[in-house]
């Protein structure tokens, strides 16, 4: 990808730049919308590893995804979000405790 234009990259290739200046800017706080849209699964896998090493070295996460899977195998806590006000605020832990999913929560409150 070294030396092309951004517009030229395809969809996965644009969401790579992304997450790398992300990655590369050592900041403690990260915002990423839809971080593992249009990539394939093993970026996607190498993407979480990423993550979970940069919370481990003291970083926060906020993800904004409508990928509730890949969530809930990351996040430590998530806010549903409906109607643009936060319906549910939970820590998966606790979440897991009641058996029930992230996608499962999500239905019942938008229903």
């Amino acid at each position: 990808m070294e030396g092309r234009v951004c517009r030229n990259l395809s969809r996965g290739q644009k969401q790579k730049v992304m997450l790398a200046s992300a990655f590369i800017s050592k900041t403690k706080l990260m915002f990423l919308d839809e971080p593992f849209i249009n990539l394939d699964p093993l970026v996607q896998s190498k993407v979480r590893e990423w993550l979970r090493e940069y919370v481990k070295d003291g970083g926060t996460v906020f993800i904004n995804t409508h990928l509730l899977e890949n969530a809930e195998r990351l996040c430590n806590r998530a806010a549903i979000i409906h109607e643009g006000k936060i319906q549910s605020l939970i820590k998966l832990e606790d979440l897991h405790k009641q058996n029930l999913t992230l996608e499962e929560l999500f239905h019942e409150i938008v229903k």
